[in-house]
This record gives C-alpha cells, sequence and structure tokens, in this order.
C-alpha cells in the first residue's frame, strides 16, 4: 500500500497546512494504514507476535494445579477436578483437617469460579499436547489475537461519525499491545479473561449490527455470545455493561424500547448468577476476594480501595499492580495520586463527554468493567475488558486534542489536553509493548523460580510414608507447588506435609518437651499486607511483598482465631499470644509423637531453597533466617 500524497496537505493531527516534510509524510502512512480495511487482521497478527516469547515459558502457578487435577493423580487425589469444575479451587472437600490448606486457613473458607468453557479448553489442552506446553502458550494467544481482532471490528463499526476512520484503528492498535494483556496471553491459567473477552466483546458487535443495520441473527446471537463469555469467566459481566452504555447512549428509540431490547442478554446475566450461587460458587471468608453477592458492604468497600488504582492502571501509570508490593504508606499514596489524577482527567475527557455520544458509551462500559475486577486484589491483568472501552476513550480524546475532530469552542480546551495526548501517546504506543515483553519475561523468570525450589524439597522414595514439617517458608505456595510439580514428574511425595510459619522475616522455634514446638515468627503470623515487624525500616516497593500478601488468600481479614486448638493431621496448634492489631504471635505445635520420630520429615527454608531440619534439644530455641535476609 502505497503511502505517497501530494506536496502540500492539511494536516490530519495538526489541523494546519505544512510542507511534505517526513513527519508529514509518516504521519499520512499512519493514518493510511489505520484506516486500512484489512487493519483488524493486522493487528491480531501484532498482538500475537509481541506476545510470542510466552510460548517458551511452559507452566506457572494454577498450571501445574490444573494438569494435576485434569490427570486425577492417585498421590494428591484431593486435586482431582472435572474440567467443568477445574476453577473450583477450594471448596466443600478441602478442609484445614485434610488436604493441601495451610493451618491458618479458614474453616469455612471457599474460592470457587465457575469458567466451565475455560476449562474445557484446558482438558483440550492435555489431550492433545500432554507434555508440549509451548502449543498450549499458542493456544492462548490465538484466543488473545481473536480478542483483538474481534474488538478492532467493533471500534470501526462504533466510529463516530464526526471522526476519521484512523481513530478507530488507533484504538485498535491500542488494544493490540496494551501491556495489561500480557499476563492473560502469557500465563495459560489466565486464559479465562481472553476467552471471556472474545465472547463479550461479540456480543457487542452484533447487537450493534442487529439494532443498526436490522441484521435479525444479532438478536439472539448477542445473549448466546454474552452467555458463553459468562461461562468462559466472570470478566464478561463487562460486556453486560457496554450493552447497557449502547441502549443509553448510542441506540435510538424511546427509553423504554431500548432497554427492552437488551433484555435477552440481561436475562441471561440473571440466569447465570442463579446458576453461580445456585452451584455453590463464589469465594469466602477470603482477604483478597469478596463477593459481590454474599458481602455487599465489603465489596463496596473493596471497590473504592480498588477501583482508582485500577482506573490509573487502564490510564497507563501507575500499574495497580504496585499497590500489592508497597508499603502501607506508598500504598496509601498510590490511592491519593489515582484519585487526584482521575480528577483531572475527569475534568479533561468532560467536555467530550458532553460532545460525544460514543465516548460516554465508552467509559461506562469501562467503568462497568471494573466492578467484577474489584472482587480480588488490584492487577492490571483484570484490565482486559475495561481497557476495550479505556482504549477507545483515548482514542478519541488524542484525535479531539490533536486532530481535526475538535470544533471551534474546543480551542481553549485543546491546549490544555495536547499535552496529555502526547503522554497517552507515549505510553500506549511506546511504552506498552516494552512494558508487556518486560512483563513476559518476568513471569519466564517466576516460573523458572518455582521450577528450582521445587527441586530442592525432598522426593527420595522415604518421604512417601512421612509427614514433611516445614519450620518456614517466603510462602505457602512454595511447598504445595513442590508437592504438585514433583507428583507430575513421578517423584515420590510425603503423604501429608505442614507448614509451621510463612514469613519474609526470621522465625524463631523454640522446644519446650519431646513433643512440643513454639514458633514466633518476627512481626507475627500473617503481617497485613504493606506492612512490617515493629522497628525495621520498609523499603517503598518490595517484590517479595507479594508473598506476604498471597498469604491473606486462605482467611478473612478480620476473621478471629478459634481460642481452642485447631487439629491438623492429628498436630494440635494452638495461638498462645495475639500481636495488638490481633494476629498470632506465638503459635504451639503438639505432635503425637515424639519430634526425633521417623514418621517426621523436617525440612526449612535456606537460601533460596529447602534443606534438612534437625528439631532443637528440649529447652533450646533457634532463630531462622527468611528470605528477607
Amino acid at each position: 500500500m502505497s503511502c505517497e500524497r501530494p506536496r502540500v496537505s492539511r494536516n490530519r493531527w495538526a489541523g494546519r497546512h505544512v510542507n511534505d516534510s517526513k513527519l508529514e509524510k509518516l504521519l499520512s502512512c499512519a493514518v493510511r494504514v489505520l484506516g486500512h480495511q484489512q487493519l483488524p487482521w493486522w493487528l491480531g497478527a501484532l498482538a500475537f507476535a509481541l506476545a510470542s516469547p510466552a510460548i517458551g515459558i511452559g507452566l506457572l502457578l494454577d498450571d501445574y494445579f490444573h494438569r494435576a487435577a485434569l490427570l486425577a493423580l492417585p498421590q494428591l487425589p484431593e486435586l482431582t477436578r472435572s474440567p467443568l469444575e477445574l476453577f473450583a479451587f477450594v471448596g466443600d472437600d478441602w478442609t484445614v483437617n485434610s488436604g493441601p490448606l495451610p493451618w491458618w486457613a479458614s474453616r469455612e473458607l471457599r474460592i470457587a469460579f465457575f469458567r466451565p468453557l475455560t476449562g474445557l479448553t484446558h482438558a483440550f489442552d492435555l489431550a492433545l499436547w500432554r507434555d508440549q506446553p509451548h502449543w498450549m502458550h499458542v493456544h492462548s494467544l490465538l484466543w488473545m489475537a481473536a480478542a483483538v481482532v474481534v474488538a478492532a471490528h467493533l471500534y470501526r463499526r462504533l466510529s463516530s461519525p464526526s471522526l476519521a476512520p484512523w481513530v478507530a484503528g488507533l484504538a485498535g492498535l491500542g488494544f493490540a499491545i496494551d501491556d495489561a494483556h500480557a499476563a492473560p496471553a502469557a500465563w495459560i491459567a489466565n486464559r479465562n479473561a481472553t476467552i471471556a473477552a472474545v465472547f463479550a466483546i461479540a456480543s457487542i458487535l452484533v447487537y450493534d449490527r442487529w439494532r443498526r443495520d436490522g441484521w435479525r441473527p444479532g438478536m439472539w446471537l448477542t445473549p448466546l455470545f454474552l452467555g458463553l463469555g459468562l461461562l468462559g469467566g466472570e470478566s464478561a459481566v463487562g460486556g453486560g455493561a457496554y450493552l447497557l452504555g449502547y441502549a443509553l447512549f448510542i441506540d435510538r428509540g424511546s427509553l423504554r424500547k431500548r432497554l427492552l431490547a437488551i433484555a435477552p442478554p440481561v436475562a441471561v446475566g440473571v440466569v447465570w448468577w442463579l446458576a453461580y450461587k445456585a452451584l455453590g460458587y463464589g469465594a469466602s471468608n477470603s482477604a483478597l476476594y469478596i463477593d459481590p453477592g454474599g458481602h455487599p458492604l465489603s465489596f463496596f468497600s473493596a471497590v473504592i480501595e480498588r477501583a482508582p488504582l485500577l482506573l490509573m492502571g487502564q490510564v497507563g501509570f501507575p500499574p495497580s499492580d504496585l499497590s500489592t508490593v508497597a508499603s502501607h504508606q506508598v500504598a496509601r499514596g498510590l490511592w491519593l495520586f489515582a484519585v487526584a489524577g482521575l480528577t483531572v482527567l475527569a475534568a479533561l475527557v468532560w467536555p467530550l463527554l458532553r460532545r460525544e455520544r460514543t465516548a460516554r458509551f465508552w467509559v461506562l462500559g469501562m467503568v462497568g468493567s471494573l466492578l467484577p475486577a474489584c472482587a480480588t486484589f488490584p492487577s492490571d491483568r483484570l484490565l482486559v475488558m475495561s481497557g476495550l472501552g479505556g482504549m477507545a476513550l483515548t482514542a478519541i480524546f488524542v484525535a479531539n486534542a490533536l486532530g481535526d475532530a475538535g470544533q471551534s469552542p474546543f480551542l481553549a480546551w485543546r491546549k490544555l489536553a495536547r499535552p496529555f495526548a502526547y503522554v497517552l501517546l507515549v505510553v500506549h504506543l511506546v511504552l506498552a509493548p516494552l512494558v508487556m515483553m518486560r512483563t513476559i519475561a518476568a513471569l519466564a523468570a517466576l516460573g523458572a523460580t518455582i521450577r528450582r525450589v521445587s527441586a530442592t524439597f525432598p522426593a527420595d522414595p522415604q518421604i512417601v510414608g512421612q509427614h514433611a514439617i516445614v519450620t518456614h517458608t517466603p510462602t505457602v505456595f512454595y511447598t504445595g507447588l513442590a508437592q504438585v510439580i514433583n507428583a507430575l514428574e513421578g517423584k515420590s511425595i510425603p503423604s501429608e506435609i505442614l507448614v509451621l510459619a510463612s514469613s519474609l522475616y526470621p522465625v524463631e522455634i523454640e522446644r519446650t518437651d519431646a513433643h512440643t514446638l513454639v514458633v514466633r515468627p518476627e512481626g507475627g503470623f500473617l503481617l497485613r499486607p504493606g506492612t512490617g515487624p515493629p522497628g525495621r525500616s520498609l523499603q517503598p516497593l518490595q517484590p517479595l511483598r507479594f508473598f506476604q500478601t498471597s498469604e491473606w488468600l486462605f482467611r478473612g481479614a478480620d476473621e478471629p482465631f478459634p481460642a481452642e486448638p485447631i487439629v491438623h493431621d492429628g498436630i494440635a496448634i494452638e495461638v498462645l499470644e495475639l500481636t495488638d492489631d490481633a494476629r498470632p504471635a506465638a503459635v504451639s505445635f503438639r505432635f503425637p509423637l515424639p519430634l526425633e520420630d521417623p514418621h517426621w520429615r523436617w525440612v526449612s527454608w535456606h537460601k533460596g531453597g529447602f534443606v534438612g531440619f534437625q528439631p532443637p534439644s528440649i529447652g533450646k530455641r533457634v532463630r531462622l533466617a527468611s528470605l528477607i535476609e
């Protein structure tokens, strides 16, 4: 395709006459490419190519649990799941007294997601490529590419008549290279986000064809696609937000008729929600997951806390993930910065919202898509559906600030908006693909670390009949993953496993008699996210702090510990002392057999891996260094 044009022309970006310079040629070529009919397919290929380094990552985190669940490993029967229940991580069959949950897990803990369609895709992977995870990654990348193609077509259909075709192309380009797509594209277990997005976006696309062009199949394809999206992942709820925005701001006719038109997809959403609850899915007694239906007040509080961080992550800076690794003071500063930044952005965007009804549609969809994301801790990987509207709004903003779209009353507004428009272009077109590649590299490094740590866990034949006692670990997920990975590799695993303490900080262990240990982590058990032991200076941002945050997956933020001892596989666990904020400070572990009995296999954390451990003598205590030292 040629990018040639006359020597003197009107600059579509700045609205002024310029000579035929190299910059003008470049801008002209960009405008032609962004408006090309085949652009959606090119963008899908671009998204696939940009994320293609993920093909070599292998399995990561939940991928191992999914694999063990589908293979029905005899060593780990409690993990066995059908494809339709693959994301039901913690349900009635897992209790504190049996299975791999840590001793501090709530007795009422439930973490179960209804994603049967995504589960079937993982079963498909295992059937075709059991020992070839690179093809599973290709499968995930194809879903991401499909989401980009469908989104680019939607941008083109809903482009405002007052805006040039390149604006829709710019939105599609931003969506294709959005760094928030890195984890959904690179982490096989996160495929649910892209599957949900493909069908949710398709439901909006066919709905527009029905309402605008009278295409009758769109009337029944809309609820069908939305339903498929909801069966892929909860984030498809965002599709309903966009459909509501369509009815309010784009559709024609009386308000009653417009709302009646979205009744079928709304009915599908209601049926899905009722089935979700009736089948026992949802989350409870976890500080990291909040069920909107079961705990509406807690969810409302979470929206206030998390939505500003997620919205700023959508804008491009700072990433919402920073809040999970920041100190408490820095996290509070990030929230205040997000609120202040969003206030300024709202003032800049307000003239567009008054003038462009499509802009109002995209904003409602973007904000509505954040609601399911607010049910868990902030992370940019939750922004796929929100990014659909975010990139459209960004393109409309840039077009009005830098291009021909503005009218004369917008001249004063442009002076304020133009610098920010340039910032948005740099963030979303230059920095975003770099951040995506860096995120994929970080995921690859995490996968390598997990495999290295798992290889250090005892796997000799003698451990099969033993009960492994892990004195301390930076995160309980290391021990859980070690069990699953070793079992998948055909290695021996212990009959039971108990982690005494999970902490980034040193742990003191005192032996009071032949059967009993008293464990005191520095700062206590379950340090609150962003905090540390009294007297320790904290780094403003510490990636390892995510381990500290993740331990609250298993218990509610304010859930008290029981006064009576917890019995875990015959071991009596009793909280002896509490911290000022009601966390365990010292915990006693009384074993039914002497600590020297060969039934116990003692393991400890040391310098990046697991090593053997010798319990101290009666009346003695030892101090064990953890990951932070």
